[in-house]
């Protein structure tokens, strides 16, 4: 099964480096998110 928090930080991540001109860290992203295994 799809998470669609899986697919919406995916899809932010890019958005984010537009933005900012800065890379959206993943543990921070997953952590946002609520995702199982943030670190």
């Amino acid at each position: 099964m799809v998470d669609g928090r899986e697919v919406l930080l995916h899809q932010a991540r890019p958005q984010f480096r537009m933005m900012t001109g800065q890379d959206l860290p993943l543990p921070l992203g997953r952590e946002l998110l609520g995702l199982e295994g943030a670190a």
